[in-house]
């Protein structure tokens, strides 16, 4: 006769292994609270850290790698702190700012074109006054009427200054007399001037002159071609011969 298992030990097996699938599904439900948990620690930790560069922009992301430990406990409610607002600036305040640098800086380059004009206007109208008083007083310093020659002379001094008056003042008048004996007239031509340098009162002019001497007692022509460094020295408002030099 075959032997009977006491009904106690099946119901015996049959508990423990529905203990088992009990302990089975009670770690797979730790195992997905646990990495819920991960989950949220991380989002967490990037909005913290998107906050903190927005308040700290310059800052290294190692200071904020250390000022939280993963193991921090999460806070109790999500709706407890939220990170400011960076008001950034808009399209249109960008495009206004934009405008306004360029804008400024047309302005300031026409300001700066607008002197350095002014400045080489000066220059150039300052330089054509010398040199035209210097073309006007090598023409009367040179010319000489023998039939006016003390006349001419008294002309010369009075639109002279500094050492050539003084020259003309002591040599001036002989020369009137020897120039009315021997009746020889001269007429001079300037040919060119060029500035070598100004300031705001007076300029180095060099001149390129002719002179025609001609005696109508006996057709006597002499011509000679003369370079001259002519100074010119503004006396109040005029632009008078201060010295002469012929350098031929």
């Amino acid at each position: 006769m075959a032997s009977r298992r006491p009904a106690g030990g099946r119901n015996a097996t049959s508990a423990a292994f529905d203990h088992e699938k009990e302990v089975a599904k009670a770690e797979r439900e730790l195992a997905r609270a646990e990495a819920r948990a991960e989950a949220a620690r991380a989002r967490v930790a990037r909005v913290r850290w998107r906050a903190w560069s927005l308040e700290s922009p310059d800052a290294d992301d190692g200071a904020f790698a250390g000022s939280y430990d993963d193991d921090e406990p999460l806070p109790e409610t999500s709706n407890s702190w939220q990170p400011p607002r960076l008001q950034l600036p808009g399209r249109k305040a960008g495009a206004l700012a934009a405008a306004c640098v360029i804008v400024g800086a047309s302005l300031g380059a026409s300001m700066f074109m607008e002197l350095e004009h002014r400045a080489l206007t000066r220059t150039q109208h300052r330089s054509a006054e010398f040199e035209a008083a210097a073309r006007e007083g090598v023409i009367r310093l040179m010319s000489i009427d023998a039939n006016h020659a003390e006349e001419d002379i008294q002309r010369n001094i009075d639109n002279s200054t500094g050492e050539l008056r003084q020259q003309l003042r002591v040599t001036g008048w002989p020369l009137a007399q020897q120039v009315a004996q021997s009746k020889m007239s001269t007429t001079a031509i300037v040919d060119a001037v060029a500035v070598e340098s100004t300031t705001a009162d007076s300029g180095i002019i060099l001149v390129l002159a002719r002179s025609d001497s001609f005696n109508p007692d006996d057709g006597e022509r002499v011509m000679k071609t003369w370079r001259i460094s002519v100074k010119v020295t503004r006396v109040g408002d005029q632009l008078k011969l201060a010295k002469v030099d012929f350098l031929q």
